[in-house]
């Protein structure tokens, strides 16, 4: 698999995933996710995938590591979403699937998940 993002952006990223453990500001998410949809020509998509958690045990899994490229588009740790980026002529439009969050027992056993209105 050939690695989407230039890099200069993934030497940024790996800066950013190693000195922080915060959320960036949107903007930078967006001016990202611009520059990538810049390299796109005519009537084009980009699908990226968060990534699945690995299992350790019968009930237990790794820790969960976003994928790169998503997280460097998005902001979102969450394993299960999804990006895509939609080119036609000039119009460039993205949609993010993210999982809903259940509020019961998975988010107490993984965590809270990533409210749609906020992805």
């Amino acid at each position: 698999m050939q690695c989407l993002v230039p890099k200069t952006m993934a030497s940024e990223l790996i800066t950013y995933i190693q000195g922080k453990d915060t959320l960036m500001d949107k903007k930078f998410y967006v001016e990202n996710r611009r520059r990538v949809a810049a390299h796109m020509t005519g009537n084009e998509a980009m699908l990226f995938f968060s990534g699945e958690p690995v299992r350790k045990s019968a009930d237990e899994n790794f820790p969960f590591f976003t994928n790169r490229n998503f997280l460097y588009l998005t902001g979102i740790k969450q394993e299960q979403s999804v990006l895509l980026l939609l080119k036609k002529g000039e119009i460039i439009s993205e949609c993010r699937f993210v999982t809903k969050p259940d509020g019961g027992t998975a988010a107490r056993r993984d965590g809270v998940r990533v409210f749609r209105q906020f992805a």
